[in-house]
């Protein structure tokens, strides 16, 4: 069984939640496991919690060292936990800048690393890594529909390019460019002299920044 961890880049000074989450559709009746942070002394584990685990508590887990804790918990009343649910939070503490992915282990050093079925059976568990979550910034049409043009609004996080395109209904390219936009509130404004809109329908906006792809559907009254 895996659980995924999104890795993320602690700052000195800084208190932090860490999530252990199920990969997939699991059914468990117990979890334990050793979890420590190794290549620092930096950084330390103040305490272990757990939102999906019934009656998760102190007497759940033993904090050995401000590096290592052992957790163990068990619910003979068998439970599904579906993909996403964190079954654990690790809060840390962090007294130096250093990524997760380089310090957080997995393993059996105290507690054995397993889940355990209802028939009794031990399947061991791992952790993976997940890339963090991009935030992609909020496009929004005004006014849409509209009659000669529409604006776009959006803000950016960083000052980055961004490469946008028109399409009809049948999915025909009208339009492409590519620009650079700064930090902060922008504008992109569209009109049908320059992207070609003649017929009146719908249209798609299709933005493309480094952190993902949107579509935006456009009416042209």
């Amino acid at each position: 069984m895996t659980l995924t961890v999104e890795n993320k880049l602690f700052e000195k000074g800084k208190n932090y939640d860490v999530s252990l989450k199920i990969n997939d559709l699991q059914r468990f009746i117990g979890l334990q496991g050793t979890l420590k942070l190794e290549n620092t002394e930096g950084v330390e584990i103040v305490g272990l919690s757990s939102d999906n685990l019934k009656n998760f508590d102190e007497t759940n887990f033993y904090l050995k060292n401000p590096q290592q804790v052992a957790f163990s918990w068990n619910d003979f009343a068998d439970k599904t936990f579906a993909a996403g649910d964190a079954v654990l939070t690790l809060k840390i503490h962090a007294n130096e800048t250093i990524e997760l992915s380089k310090i957080l282990t997995l393993n059996s050093d105290i507690v054995a690393a397993e889940a355990i079925n209802q028939s009794g059976e031990a399947r061991p568990i791992q952790l993976k890594f997940t890339k963090p979550s991009a935030k992609l910034p909020v496009f929004t049409a005004e006014p849409n529909p509209f009659l000669t043009e529409t604006t776009v609004k959006f803000d950016l996080d960083t000052e980055g390019s961004i490469q946008y395109a028109v399409f009809d209904e049948s999915g025909k390219q009208l339009f492409a460019r590519k620009e650079i936009f700064k930090r902060g509130a922008n504008v992109l404004t569209l009109t049908a002299r320059e992207i070609g809109w003649q017929a009146a329908g719908f249209y798609f906006l299709k933005i493309e920044t480094a952190d993902g792809v949107q579509v935006l559907k456009l009416q042209k009254l």
